[in-house]
């Protein structure tokens, strides 16, 4: 295996889950706006004004210079679905990916499923790694059910990954050691990967080329079995045997076990972060359900969209589209909390400001589905289990405490958490959800955020009218000035909304959201 790539460090996208805690907190439900001037009224607070004018989309295009995460697409194209993903970093940020998860016929278990694969083009820099798979998922129910753990989560995975200045072809089967999956083992009696090149022919895998590749298990025997074929590569194929592997966990591929088969494309980040893009076309998708021969199950022959009976179109979108031009995003779904985030690259001034426009909000089940502003106020020193990666250190998002500010098709609401776990996908609420106002389905509002860091306040408004402070230290002192992860963004978020209102098995949640005229001080 290339030295460049190794075990995955998964940094989820989840939102924040729940557990409230008290805190001291200042609130009103009602405010004045200044008529001109530095500042507005809000709750007794003067709130400077966002008058500096970051992003109005109105380029046409996601500035590197402005923005970390490029953009995400999964859109049908020349009778093929194509995927792309690009992020841009100064430090290792969380996995990026678009994804299409496949709806098994009749329900059952997927033991096999094949398609044809085309890295259009890929670039890279730093420790950023881009890559295009088809994998088969398994994860306990009991886990995916206990809000939210991917401890034992194991999956088969084919790819075509792009190590600069090479496109490698591996597989390999991963195995999520902690319950945020912020770290995974390969497991199996070995694991390898084809380094670019037939040993015996010395042919590359190459950008612009179709492969064909597949991935199968064999639940009884508890075998994958791994394949790739195309351009002037001879047929390779490799089988990996898990019945003596018992540690982490002993591998279970029961059909209640069976979580999806899918085809991404992903940016995954290391230690030091960089930047990166790839864009791959998928075709000729081929499914065997409960040990029988693969038959085609799609070639995207038909339709402008994906057909909803085979395919979740999951993951997020980001792009910029319309007149005026505006930023759209989009987040499709199920089962797991998930957040489609666009960073700023500038995280000085303390005000945030955006127009933001639900175009299109369905969920069911529990919890929220939302859109609207995130940021990182200061990192309050405690620690989560206690446990690395769950403690309070510089790649960590442990301690951070974090303001929102949401909207979904009726009501604008605002919300204060402290991340609990690496990657803050469990955390402490400290101020519940509260509404600052109703709202209606397509129509846009002026979202505004301020951070005070020395008195330890944070204001939100809706539409220059009213709003509310927040103290979220309350009788505790701030360990810290200074977050581990000093984020701001825009965001789209899956989520919780209480201790016992999860976004979890059940949960669906789809939304489209527009960002405009996005403003700082």
């Amino acid at each position: 295996m290339s030295a460049k790539h190794g075990v995955y460090h998964f940094r989820n996208h989840l939102a924040a889950a729940a557990l409230v805690s008290a805190a001291t907190l200042t609130l009103s439900a009602c405010g004045s706006s200044s008529g001109s001037g530095g500042s507005t009224t809000i709750a007794g607070h003067k709130a400077p004004y966002a008058s500096v004018l970051y992003d109005s989309f109105s380029a046409g295009s996601l500035s590197g210079a402005k923005w970390y995460p490029g953009q995400y697409q999964a859109v049908l194209q020349d009778k093929q679905a194509l995927l792309s993903v690009a992020t841009s970093a100064k430090y290792a940020l969380p996995p990026a990916g678009m994804e299409l998860d496949l709806t098994p016929p009749s329900g059952g278990q997927v033991t096999s499923v094949q398609a044809d694969v085309v890295v259009d083009s890929a670039t890279s820099t730093g420790t950023v790694y881009p890559y295009a798979a088809i994998d088969l998922d398994f994860w306990p129910l009991a886990k995916r059910l206990n809000h939210p753990s991917d401890t034992g989560r194991l999956f088969g995975r084919l790819y075509l990954q792009w190590l600069e200045p090479d496109l490698v072809a591996g597989y390999e089967v991963i195995e999520c050691t902690p319950d945020d999956c912020s770290a995974a083992q390969l497991v199996g009696t070995r694991a390898g990967s084809w380094i670019g090149v037939d040993a015996e022919a010395d042919t590359p895998v190459s950008l612009g080329t179709t492969y064909t590749t597949s991935v199968s298990v064999d639940p009884s025997k508890e075998q994958f079995t791994f394949s790739i074929s195309g351009g002037t590569l001879k047929p390779m194929t490799e089988t990996l045997d898990l019945t003596s592997v018992t540690s982490p966990f002993a591998p279970d591929l029961s059909v209640a076990n069976f979580h999806r088969a899918r085809l991404l494309t992903e940016m995954v980040p290391g230690a030091s972060g960089g930047d990166g893009a790839i864009t791959a076309h998928f075709d000729n998708v081929m499914v065997g359900v409960g040990g029988a021969t693969p038959t085609l199950f799609d070639d995207f022959n038909t339709g402008t969209t994906f057909d909803t009976s085979k395919w979740n179109v999951g993951g997020e979108t980001a792009q910029i589209s319309g007149s005026p031009a505006a930023l759209q995003m989009g987040l499709d779904q199920a089962d797991l909390p998930a957040s489609a985030t666009l960073d700023l690259v500038a995280t000085t001034g303390s005000a945030l400001q955006a127009d933001v426009t639900v175009t299109n909000h369905n969920s069911t089940g529990t919890g929220k589905v939302a859109a609207g502003l995130r940021q990182a106020l200061y990192n309050d020193g405690s620690n989560g289990s206690g446990t690395p990666p769950d403690i309070n250190e510089a790649k960590s998002d442990v301690g951070d405490v974090i303001a929102a500010l949401l909207v979904t098709d009726t009501d604008v609401f605002y919300t204060v958490f402290r991340c609990d776990s690496a990657f803050c996908d469990r955390a402490t609420f400290i101020q519940p959800f509260t509404s600052l106002g109703a709202v209606t389905l397509g129509s846009t509002h002026t979202v505004y955020m301020d951070w005070n860091s020395a008195d330890h306040v944070v204001l939100f408004q809706l539409d220059g009218k009213g709003g509310a402070a927040f103290d979220p230290t309350g009788t505790n002192p701030v360990h810290s000035t200074t977050p581990n992860f000093p984020i701001k963004s825009l965001v789209i978020r899956a989520g919780d909304t209480s201790a016992t209102d999860h976004f979890t098995t059940g949960s669906v949640g789809s939304m489209r959201a527009t960002f405009a005229n996005v403003k700082t001080n």
